[in-house]
């Protein structure tokens, strides 16, 4: 399931955005708070320094992030969800 959220906000997402996500991930940006069957709640620490909130929807497969429009319009995901998918695959890699 995990695969198959990676491969939606991949193709929801610019090349630039994507590469973004992954900078992200490795510096360690992304926070785990809590999982629940079906969500996974994490903290990304990205743009201007503010920790935000991205929820992962492994099962549908979607995602919601807290950045209030501050990403691309043209994308429907953000280099904040691409570094907390990322950080999730790695996680249970």
């Amino acid at each position: 399931m995990v695969d198959e959220l990676i491969r939606a906000i991949r193709e929801n997402c610019s090349p630039a955005t994507w590469s973004r996500g992954v900078k992200l991930a490795r510096a360690g940006a992304v926070r785990g708070v809590k999982e629940e069957p079906g969500e996974i709640e994490l903290r990304v620490t990205g743009r201007k320094q503010l920790a935000l909130e991205v929820i992962l929807y492994p099962e549908e497969p979607d995602w919601s992030c807290e950045c209030d429009g501050s990403c691309s319009r043209r994308e429907d995901a953000c280099d904040v969800v691409a570094a907390a998918a990322i950080a999730v695959k790695q996680a249970r890699e």
